[in-house]
């Protein structure tokens, strides 16, 4: 195996496949979403609900391999996500204030791949989670 350098990029050995798909992540920063209705569908997305709660929706991606990141800025107001498409028996998320969804475009449907939050937690404990519904 040999290796040549290209200023900032390295070739490895070979790849040897019929087909090799790749997408990028998106990683814009949309406007935040402060009324309900639908969300961005790519890059990360800061939602402060109005309301409490506020309702948003999911639609379809845009690409496979669409990655969409929502980020509840904070505060009592929870956010209820409808996300018809999210792989599974799910098919809403509700955030409160601090916690994160992050979820990959499959062509067909939403998988999550993350949930977070900013709650205070024992150790080993992760509280405030996104709540799948």
């Amino acid at each position: 195996m040999s290796v040549v350098g290209l200023g900032d990029r390295a070739v490895v050995g070979e790849l040897d496949a019929d087909e090799v798909q790749y997408a990028r992540e998106r990683l814009t920063f949309g406007d935040k979403s402060e009324t309900a209705g639908a969300l961005a569908v790519v890059g990360v997305q800061f939602i402060k609900p109005p309301a409490n709660p506020t309702a948003y929706t999911l639609g379809d991606g845009v690409d496979v391999g669409d990655v969409v990141h929502f980020i509840h800025e904070g505060g009592g107001n929870v956010a209820n996500i409808s996300a018809p498409k999210l792989h599974g028996a799910a098919v809403s998320a509700a955030l409160g204030g601090g916690a994160s969804l992050r979820c990959v475009w499959s062509g067909t449907e939403w998988y999550v791949i993350g949930r977070d939050s900013s709650a205070v937690a024992a150790g080993g404990v992760v509280a405030g989670l996104p709540d799948l519904a």
